[in-house]
């Protein structure tokens, strides 16, 4: 029987043929691929091997930090539009800096943890354990999420939870960052703003819709500029799986 179901949907952007999704699946759909784009940018940077061979295709440093400050731009829209952030700035951003502070906690005694038993350089790259802990808050979190996201993965996964890093354990570490990654665009989104950004469940007025415009406009242009990026990587890589596996581009 001939299959003539649609393969490979991209479920951020659905095309005028594909059915449309409730608005809140497109938008969780979207938000994880803003998230997954600043950690893949990050993994980039991160790797001197992979960002020396990219480098020779047009994408250096220069064109990184272009694609992290469009990622930027499109978390900050994305965080607008989502209201997290109380009224109260001010107090906001102390709760922010809590929970930023508990965050590089978490993350710092996972990293003893970690090369304590991956004690090899090269473990510890793919774990992100090596090196400095960025303080740009950012970078951070799209370390810490590598490295969570690596711990949980074979060969790492059996002896990490045995050190106290279960795949549960290890989820909720990534749902906190997932969850201060859009408290802090929402709180830097409405620090920028007059008026407070509207809640999801509010409907829209006139001047909320053009809101909505401009944050579909920083998505797509981010992902305009990943697509190029990622079509560059899967040919420059393409007898090199175990880069493409770090760089999370295997289907």
């Amino acid at each position: 029987m001939e299959n003539n179901l649609p393969t490979n949907l991209d479920l951020a952007a659905p095309t005028e043929t594909t059915p449309k999704l409730p608005t809140r699946v497109q938008d969780r759909a979207i938000e994880k691929y803003i998230v997954e784009s600043g950690q893949f940018l990050e993994e980039v940077r991160m790797s001197p091997t992979v960002l020396e061979t990219l480098t020779g295709y047009g994408f250096g440093d220069e064109e990184i930090s272009v694609g992290m400050s469009l990622q930027h731009e499109a978390l900050n829209a994305y965080g607008a539009q989502r209201g997290d952030a109380p009224k109260d700035l001010h107090a906001a951003e102390k709760e922010i800096d809590a929970k930023v502070a508990q965050a590089r906690d978490e993350y710092n005694d996972f990293r003893l943890i970690a090369r304590a038993a991956f004690p090899t350089l090269t473990d510890r790259v793919t774990l992100r354990v090596a090196g400095d802990v960025p303080d740009d808050l950012q970078r951070f979190i799209n370390k810490a999420h590598s490295a969570y996201t690596a711990a949980g993965e074979a060969p790492y996964a059996e002896k990490i939870t045995k050190r106290g890093y279960s795949a549960e354990r290890l989820a909720s570490l990534n749902e906190y960052l997932d969850a201060l990654t859009w408290l802090d665009a929402a709180h830097d989104a409405a620090a920028e703003a007059v008026e407070p950004p509207p809640k999801m469940d509010e409907p829209l007025d006139a001047g909320e819709a053009i809101g909505k415009g401009e944050r579909d406009a920083a998505y797509h242009t981010l992902k305009a500029f990943m697509k190029e990026i990622k079509g560059v990587a899967r040919a420059a890589f393409r007898k090199q799986h175990d880069v493409l596996e770090r760089l999370k581009l295997v289907d």
